[in-house]
């Protein structure tokens, strides 16, 4: 079996991340996977997708919330949904996927509404769901890009006490405010 950290993206490439990847890793084996986001570039479409297929995934697709991404990538060969991961419960059926991958995303919703969307992700997973968000302020700057307004970081500066208070594992990887720091979030069932 392949771990992922063989095959991630060189971006996700860092000693405590990958050691929790590879821990998850071998739970993916055979498992569906919802991507939330596509990204507008084609290495951020294909990245994760061809990452988690080479550790045995059974399938990968997307939720998108913006029709320019979808029309971008419509047709191509990771399946994309049209939707808003708030209202993600209503979109899937109950365990539809066995995980979702929700990286550097919740930082596009509001705070107060993670929780309530973590639980709504919950919904639709037979096993749990990975996120990840910018840690500190490196990123804040993000706005609207490529027209859509979605890209735009609503949640800015995310420290770890934000974190603490959800109902969520979590490992803080990187120095607060570098352009590699992140907080990878995960809850298993």
């Amino acid at each position: 079996m392949v771990l992922l950290s063989e095959v991630c993206p060189k971006a996700w490439r860092n000693e405590d991340y990958l050691r929790i990847m590879d821990e998850l890793s071998v739970l993916f084996r055979n498992k569906t996977f919802l991507l939330i986001g596509t990204g507008y570039t084609e290495e951020q479409y294909l990245d994760w997708p061809k990452t988690l297929l080479k550790c045995g995934a059974k399938n990968v697709e997307y939720l998108e919330v913006f029709q320019g991404y979808v029309d971008r990538f419509k047709g191509r060969e990771f399946k994309v949904y049209l939707g808003d991961v708030i209202d993600i419960d209503s979109i899937f059926q109950d365990n539809s996927y066995d995980f979702v991958f929700w990286l550097h995303g919740p930082e596009h919703v509001v705070y107060e509404k993670w929780p309530t969307v973590f639980d709504k992700i919950l919904k639709v997973v037979a096993c749990g769901f990975l996120a990840a968000v910018p840690f500190g302020s490196y990123y804040d700057y993000q706005e609207e890009a490529h027209g859509n307004l979605y890209e735009k970081h609503i949640v800015k500066n995310i420290s770890e006490e934000m974190i603490k208070e959800l109902d969520v594992s979590y490992l803080v990887i990187g120095e607060k405010d570098g352009p590699a720091s992140q907080i990878l979030m995960w809850k298993l069932k």
